[in-house]
This record gives structure tokens, C-alpha cells and sequence, in this order.
């Protein structure tokens, strides 16, 4: 009786229980509150725009500039459109007062994948880059990363691969764009359309469809007499047919002497560690030359000069292609070796007056790579009223810098794109300093237009015949740093 008593209650409780969840179920879903939903993940992207020198005006809306560091232009460009995988970004901003331009996007949808398809137009031209979302904070938009950009597209290779591996494919493209950027014609939509630049892009595409499957670590590359092997812009490696045009020779654009190491089968036969003996022993030759038929060997290169580090090129060559006798390429692969830079250098030169007889120890004139190798762009002592200067008096070399201090406590030069050298010390001088010439003790930068190197320079003698000045000097294309390190 007890046991069916118990029972009893335990059903009656589980009924109460089922009733109270049910009837609560009910009153929610009767009531007009909805769940709330999880607003999408957004990011803010920010990089910078650099566009090629000309444009046409004809190309752009509403503007009549020409160069594109014309305020008309700016304007144009500050009202351009921006896109992000497809879609148009409200929240955007081309700030054009500084250069580069930088373009900022806000509020813009993350994507699964990290990749972001950024594209810019304004008028008839435009720019575009591939940007991961490792780089959101800071990227660059310009003719080379839109080249890297439209072959992805074509070649169906990651954009970050082509610059990678494939770098030399990216100049002839980017060329192209620029040229297109100040075209003659503009009856058509965009510069994208254009058939010259299509095939370009269709001439890489089929390089990189050849090449795709090549399993290296190493840089790979279609030569042809003039080439970019470093992807900056500038052609720094050629191959110079010999007069009979039967064989051909190489070159980069520091030097033509190169080691060697033949009847090899891949690049890494030619280990880093032997071609920098081979550089520091002078294993060198200048005057190597290969027919048409040579493959599988090995050549090293001197590639550029920089304050912190040097770069060495090394090139195996996998076969030269040729139709007919007529040389149509060469296969190659390479890769850049770093070593301990070598641009910078210091001392003390002592310069007679132009025209002067030399004496031992002294120089007629300098860019601090060569001394007395006199041209209109290198360094010579005109006189004591002007001193240093252009041979020409013209060229505009030399600024100078106020209050007279140490070398060491200067560690750059300034760009002479951006600010006024002249051609000799006093000029120089009398533009910070109008009541005096130049004076012992004055210190001075100087940048040598042919080379585009910089130098840094202080008076320590001068008198009516000579001069003698201690200097620091930048060998290095373009570096402005002058910094010594010890």
C-alpha cells in the first residue's frame, strides 16, 4: 500500500514538472523578442598609393593636370572609387597631401581567408593589390604590385609566389602599365582593357603556366637581353651577344666579372660558401662568353652595394633557347647571397686646384669611388672663393649644413628630389649663411647625379692651392644613410 502510495506522488511530480517547462516554452514562444544576431567582423585597411610620374589628363575625370604631382591630379585621385573583393568601400580616404598617398578603408567585411582584392580607379586608370591580412596595416598599391595582381589572375598563382619566385615577370607588365598611364588614345573603358597590356600579361602567363611545377626554393627567370632580376623596377642584368652574334656574354649592372662553376645539375652545387671564396680569392673572369648550345653551369655576380649589406647574384643557366640560329632566351634559376656591406667608406683627400700640376698624396677631382676621373658630375676644387664644386659650375652636387658638426653627429643625407644643392661650397653656403663664403670647419653633403650616390664631407685646410676635407661616403645607389658603424 505504501509502495503504490510512493509511485503515485512520483508521477504526480514529474506531471507538475512537464507542465511548468511546457507552459514556459509556450510563453516564450509567444513572446515578441527574438534572438539577437552576430554582427559580420569587420577590419580596417591602410597603405599607400604610388602612381607612375605622367598621366594624361584626357584619362582622368574632370581634371586637366598632367603629372601626377599636379594638384589637379591629386584632386582626382582623392576622389577615386575603392573596391575590396568586389565590393565598394564606402568608408575610404585617399589622402594626397603627403606622398606616397596613403589610402585608408574602414568598417570593411574580414574575409575567411585573410585576402583582400584591393582595387583603385579614377578616371580611365587605376592600381591594385593583393593584400593579406598580415600586411592591413601597411601595404603598397602601385604599377608592380598591379602587375602582380592582374598575372595572378591570369596564371592562377598566389600573388606573394609570383613576387617571390617570379619577379622578373613583373616589370615588362608594370612597364606597361605606366606607359599606359600617359597614352595618347583614350577610346576605352579602363587601361586594363588595352591589347598591349593584355599581351603582356598573356606573354608572362605563359612563362609562369611552363614554370609553375618547378620545385626550388630559388628564384626563376626567362632571360632576354635586358632583365630585372631583383623585381625593382630597374633592369640590373643583360646578356650582350658577341659581334658575330655566335655567342653571348653576361653582365649585371655593378660589374661584368663573374666566377664560374661548370658541368654541374642544379643550382646548389655551387654552394653560397664557394662562390664568396671564389669573390674574396679574385677567382674572377671579365670576359667569359658562351654559345648557344653551353647549359648546366653556374656564374656569380657582384649584384649591388648597400651600407649594411652586399648582394651577390648566383645564376645556373639550364639552357639557352634559340630558333634558327636567332637567340630567343635562356632558362634560368638563381638566388641573391647577403654579405657584410661594403658601400660605406671614410678618409681624408687632399684636392689641388683645378688645373694645378698633381703632387703625391693629392687629386684633381673625385666622386670617392674614382679619383681624377674628371667629368661635369664629380668634385673638384674650382678656386679658394668658391671652393668645391662642379667642374662645370653648374651641376648642382653640394649643400650645406649649419652650425659646423662632427661628421659622426650627421647620419643621413637629405634627398636631392626634395631639397636645393648647388654647384659650389659658397653657393651652398650663402644659402643658409648670405654674409660669408666658405670657411674651415664647414661641413657639406654632396650627391654625385650620375652614380646617385651621397657623401658627407668637412673643410679641415684650405688655402689658395689646395683643400683637403675628411669625408664619409655612401657608395650605394640611391641610400641616403651615412651613419658609421664601429
Amino acid at each position: 500500500m505504501k509502495r503504490g502510495l510512493e509511485i503515485r506522488i512520483k508521477i504526480l511530480l514529474v506531471c507538475i514538472i512537464y507542465a511548468f517547462f511546457t507552459s514556459g516554452c509556450e510563453d516564450k514562444g509567444k513572446s515578441s523578442v527574438s534572438s539577437t544576431a552576430v554582427p559580420p567582423v569587420e577590419i580596417n585597411l591602410n597603405g599607400y598609393i604610388i602612381v607612375p610620374g605622367l598621366i594624361n589628363d584626357k584619362l582622368l575625370a574632370n581634371i586637366s593636370g598632367a603629372r601626377s604631382t599636379d594638384s589637379t591630379v591629386r584632386d582626382s585621385f582623392s576622389r577615386g572609387t575603392v573596391y575590396v573583393n568586389g565590393e565598394a568601400v564606402s568608408n575610404s580616404e585617399i589622402v594626397t597631401s603627403v606622398y606616397p598617398w596613403e589610402i585608408r578603408m574602414r568598417n570593411v567585411p574580414q574575409n575567411e581567408a585573410g585576402l583582400y582584392r584591393v582595387e583603385f580607379s579614377s578616371g580611365k586608370v587605376g592600381l591594385k593589390a593583393m593584400v593579406r591580412e598580415t600586411q592591413k596595416d601597411s601595404f603598397y598599391m602601385d604599377t608592380r604590385s598591379t602587375a602582380a595582381f592582374l598575372l595572378s589572375d591570369a596564371a592562377g598563382i598566389r600573388a606573394d609566389e609570383i613576387i617571390a619566385t617570379f619577379p622578373s615577370v613583373l616589370t615588362p607588365v608594370a612597364k606597361s602599365i605606366e606607359d599606359l598611364f600617359n597614352t595618347e588614345n583614350s577610346g576605352f573603358e579602363n587601361i586594363f582593357q588595352l591589347p598591349t597590356l593584355q599581351d603582356e600579361i598573356e606573354r608572362q602567363r605563359r612563362f609562369l603556366d611552363q614554370n609553375r611545377a618547378v620545385n626550388t626554393k630559388n628564384k626563376v627567370s626567362f632571360l632576354s637581353y635586358e632583365n630585372d632580376l631583383d623585381g625593382d623596377g630597374t633592369n640590373d642584368f643583360f646578356v650582350k651577344p658577341t659581334t658575330d652574334g655566335t655567342r653571348m656574354r653576361f653582365e649585371c649592372a655593378l660589374s661584368n666579372h663573374s666566377s664560374m662553376m661548370d658541368q654541374i645539375s642544379s643550382i646548389d652545387e655551387y654552394t653560397d660558401s664557394h662562390l664568396l671564396k671564389d669573390f674574396e680569392e679574385n677567382n674572377l673572369i671579365a670576359t667569359r662568353t658562351f654559345g648557344i648550345e653551353t647549359s648546366n653551369f653556374a656564374l656569380g655576380f657582384f649584384f649591388k652595394k648597400s651600407l649594411k649589406s652586399d648582394l651577390y647574384l648566383k645564376l645556373f643557366v639550364k639552357n639557352i633557347e634559340s630558333a634558327e640560329g636567332s637567340f630567343k632566351g635562356i632558362n634560368i634559376e638563381y638566388s641573391f647571397i647577403t654579405a657584410t656591406g661594403t658601400a660605406l667608406a671614410s678618409g681624408s683627400k687632399t684636392f689641388l686646384r683645378l688645373g694645378s700640376d698633381l703632387a703625391t698624396g693629392t687629386i684633381a677631382s673625385t666622386d670617392f669611388i674614382n679619383d681624377n676621373s674628371m667629368s661635369d658630375q664629380t668634385l673638384v676644387y674650382l678656386d679658394r672663393s668658391l671652393g668645391l664644386g662642379s667642374s662645370d659650375g653648374k651641376t648642382a652636387m653640394i649643400m650645406a649644413l649649419p652650425g659646423k658638426p662632427d661628421l659622426l653627429d650627421i647620419e643621413s643625407a637629405l634627398d636631392h628630389t626634395r631639397y636645393p644643392y648647388f654647384s659650389s661650397m659658397t653657393r651652398a653656403t650663402q644659402e643658409i649663411t648670405r654674409q660669408r663664403q666658405f670657411e674651415m670647419g664647414d661641413v657639406f653633403l654632396i650627391h654625385f647625379p650620375k652614380t646617385d650616390h651621397y657623401a658627407k664631407i668637412k673643410v679641415t685646410s684650405v688655402n689658395e692651392w689646395a683643400i683637403t676635407v675628411d669625408y664619409v661616403v655612401n657608395t650605394a645607389k640611391g641610400e641616403l644613410e651615412l651613419k658609421m658603424y664601429f
